[in-house]
């Protein structure tokens, strides 16, 4: 039985061929056009009619009488036993320990799984990963993000390419990457510019790489590298004369078209071998991203993370914010500027004095407003329009310093991972 679990939570259906009674009509994850009833805790049943006294442990989830579905820690039929706690040693360079529940009469079952953290991987997370610090020349424009192709070259078959993207904080000029990809060759994507980072025999295992990117490692386009008459010719015309561009320019160390990538090599004859430029970058069916957001992960056979590429006027983690329809908001001011999954004592310093400066405003504002209702809540005040006006102002203004907080508190939350829902 092979179990997809949806990244995002369950929506209920509005429109329900069968009515829930005490619980969600829900579509199933894999089946979009069936639907079932997701029970409230308590009841039971195909509409949830059925009332029933739930046995489970105190934080678990009764799904019916005999069915009890257990919270991380606890395990057995109705969630009372709990989980023998890892020991502190089990995973190395301070690798967190999640124990595993085993079941009875199962052999050779891990107890335990370790999530290990940044630089390192492994079952036990007893093996580095490899270290690629990446720097920029003072010509080649800094972007927002970039894409990373490693190219893994195997003898008697096809080749492995994987494609990471990774971001560039807006405060840095140089970024650290960390991968367990084996590869023998990488090549950095800006923007529609390839350039040769890496290129090595032996493959690239847990290895400590600094490299710059410069305009002497840049990929030329085939275009760039022939005149017209050549360029424009069928591929099956064309490649054979892909060996004159490496011939004729010393400095030129790769070049590609829409299907290939070619390196010049020692002898100046070109290598070339299939590349994917065009990609799709749906996480293989589980695009957690929305409004179109391209979504990408860090390991091709077993990720841990993914991250998602907005399209225009969409941002956030999920791309599930808009700036269309606004020309100055909160949220076009201050998203871009919150990074995600970062503490707030390491955002940057604009966010931090916005969050500062609502809380004082907040803060004066309510006192003002307070003090105002105080005020105008005598008679005398009110005898003339400008008394009930006042005081009606001074309850608004409360509401709104009230309406800002949350504002501000809910996009710095969102942006920064802590509200995914």
């Amino acid at each position: 039985i092979q179990l997809t679990l949806p990244i995002l939570p369950l929506e209920p259906v509005q429109d329900c061929p069968f009515p829930c009674v005490h619980g969600q009509c829900t579509k199933y994850t894999n089946t979009q056009n069936t639907s079932f009833c997701r029970c409230d805790p308590g009841w039971s049943g195909s509409q949830c009619t059925i009332q029933h006294r739930c046995n489970c442990a105190l934080g678990s989830l009764c799904i019916n009488p005999l069915i009890c579905l257990c919270p991380y820690g606890t395990f057995g039929s109705r969630c009372f036993l709990r989980q023998q706690p890892c020991q502190s040693d089990v995973c190395s360079n301070n690798g967190r320990c999640v124990a595993d529940y085993v079941r009875p009469g199962v052999v050779n079952a891990n107890e335990y799984t370790c999530i290990c953290s940044q630089g390192y991987t492994g079952s036990r997370c007893e093996l580095r990963e490899t270290r690629i610090d990446l720097s920029f020349m003072d010509s080649v424009v800094i972007p927002e993000s970039l894409f990373i192709h490693f190219i893994e070259t195997q003898a008697h078959s096809p080749h492995i390419q994987t494609i990471l993207l990774k971001r560039i904080p807006l405060d840095q000029a140089s970024l650290t990457i960390y991968t367990s990809i084996i590869f023998n060759i990488a090549f950095v994507q800006l923007q529609n510019n390839y350039y040769l980072i890496i290129l090595s025999e032996l493959p690239m295992i847990a290895a400590n790489i600094s490299t710059q990117i410069t305009l002497s490692q840049q990929c030329a386009s085939v275009q760039d590298s022939f005149d017209g008459s050549i360029a424009n010719q069928h591929l099956l015309r064309r490649i054979k004369h892909y060996h004159i561009p490496c011939q004729h320019r010393n400095e030129l160390v790769c070049f590609y078209d829409d299907i290939h990538m070619c390196l010049c090599d020692l002898s100046r004859h070109a290598n070339c071998f299939k590349f994917e430029h065009n990609a799709t970058h749906d996480c293989y069916g589980l695009n957690p991203c929305e409004n179109e957001g391209q979504c990408f992960q860090d390991d091709p056979k077993c990720p841990s993370s993914s991250i998602c590429v907005c399209d225009k006027c969409f941002y956030g983690t999920r791309c599930q914010f808009s700036t269309k329809g606004f020309s100055l908001s909160l949220d076009v001011i201050l998203g871009y500027q919150i990074r995600p999954n970062v503490p707030l004592s390491q955002q940057f310093t604009v966010v931090k004095v916005a969050i500062v400066f609502t809380i004082t405003i907040y803060v004066l504002g309510t006192i003002n407003g307070l003090m105002s209702i105080i005020t105008f809540r005598e008679k005398e005040t009110r005898t003339v329009g400008c008394g009930l006006y006042l005081l009606i102002s001074s309850i608004t203004s409360i509401i709104t310093m009230n309406v800002l907080l949350l504002k501000v508190c809910f996009l710095v939350a969102s942006q920064m991972g802590l509200i995914t829902s």
